[in-house]
């Protein structure tokens, strides 16, 4: 891998937030901006926050789904503690 060592910016043509692409930058010292295309407001943050919120989502997912599953095996009869 490549260390970062300087600013990469890159355009998110398909994600949108109120019809203006969104513009990603990395920066040094493991930091990530986020903002609208053609505004000059960013919301900055760190790697690791990033990280640590998608892997609290995914395993939210994954109780979600296991839950369902749970679900389904008591309406059909067949719950096994």
């Amino acid at each position: 891998m490549t260390t970062l060592t300087r600013v990469v910016k890159r355009e998110c043509p398909r994600t949108m937030d109120r019809g203006r692409a969104i513009i990603l930058e990395l920066r040094p010292g493991d930091i990530i901006s986020l903002r609208r295309k053609g505004t000059r407001t960013a919301y900055s943050t760190t790697i690791q926050a990033v990280y640590m919120l998608a892997a609290r989502q995914y395993a939210a997912e994954l109780r979600r789904i296991k839950a369902e599953a749970r679900k389904a095996r008591r309406a059909a009869g067949t719950h096994q503690p």
